[in-house]
């Protein structure tokens, strides 16, 4: 347990900048992204690393945004732009994980697996799995605010630390379950999807039925063949045989 959960030049940079900033100011307004990147850090790492390095364990910063050509590199909080992604990663002998900050809509998030097997789940779905629904936060997206970023950052530490032991086990029906849950959803979400397409599909077909384009209805309402109505079904026939 010798080395320090996370880097101390790193932590101090995130702090000045959150300080720096906070003083510069001429009158009161929101924080920056930046502020906020530098904020979530400082609380994520401060957070976690009673418990990391109780476990033995050891914790790593990293933050990435991307560039002007769209790829991804290493940056700091103060030259931070455009979509970025700010983790604090750990690591100790029984677990490994990371908890997160960024992307488009500013959401934090947790994923975690017992160390050396493939089962990387969000905290949330570990605790669905095990009966605690209500432990980790789970109004999580949008984030601009301190105070909630604390609250959420310091609320998701201690669902770790709370479902930490059962995650390192993770007997077979905990994985089971979380296997079903985690397919369901993606089976209602995909539901969505094709009910979307099916109305965008079909919104599309009867403006090009009023022109008589019955090659572009046909085209149309194929690509959704398995999600139309008896009524839908009848004017794609129409349209087959207006074709021939």
């Amino acid at each position: 347990m010798g080395a320090p959960a996370c880097e101390p030049l790193t932590l101090c940079g995130c702090l000045n900048l959150v300080s720096s900033m906070a003083q510069s100011r001429s009158e009161p307004e929101g924080p920056s992204l930046r502020e906020l990147v530098a904020l979530f850090l400082n609380e994520a790492s401060t957070a976690l690393e009673p418990w990391v390095v109780a476990q033995g364990g050891a914790c790593t910063i990293k933050l990435t945004h991307a560039n002007a050509r769209g790829h991804l590199e290493v940056t700091t909080p103060d030259a931070l732009h455009g979509v970025f992604l700010a983790e604090v990663e750990f690591r100790t002998p029984l677990l490994i994980g990371e908890m997160s900050y960024g992307d488009r809509d500013l959401t934090i998030s947790a994923v975690v697996s017992p160390f050396g097997r493939p089962l990387r789940h969000g905290l949330w779905e570990w605790a669905d799995a095990v009966g605690e629904p209500t432990i980790p936060p789970r109004d999580t997206q949008f984030v601009s605010q301190p105070d909630r970023l604390r609250d959420i950052v310091r609320g998701m530490s201690r669902a770790l630390v709370r479902l930490g032991d059962v995650i390192a086990i993770a007997q077979d029906g905990i994985v089971e379950r979380m296997t079903t849950a985690r397919a369901r959803a993606q089976a209602e979400q995909t539901a969505l999807w094709r009910q979307a397409e099916h109305e965008g599909a079909v919104r599309l077909a009867h403006e090009a039925f009023r022109t008589g384009n019955w090659a572009r209805v046909v085209e149309l309402l194929t690509s959704v063949h398995d999600l139309l109505s008896p009524a839908e079904v009848a004017k794609l026939r129409y349209a087959e045989a207006r074709m021939k």
